[in-house]
């Protein structure tokens, strides 16, 4: 996403959505108690994710 828009992105308080870093952040942080409440319920893998 930052490559499509040349950084040319408004600071991200002006903005609708997170920064593409900042969404990745929170996304990598939230993961751990994401999979752990998945294994709760039976998931037993979970699909690796590549770098783009």
């Amino acid at each position: 996403m930052e490559q499509a828009s040349n950084g040319q992105a408004p600071p991200q308080f002006l903005s609708t959505h997170p920064a593409t870093g900042t969404r990745i952040a929170n996304l990598e942080a939230l993961a751990p108690a994401a999979k752990a409440e998945a294994k709760k319920y039976g998931v037993k893998s979970f699909r690796p994710v590549s770098p783009f």
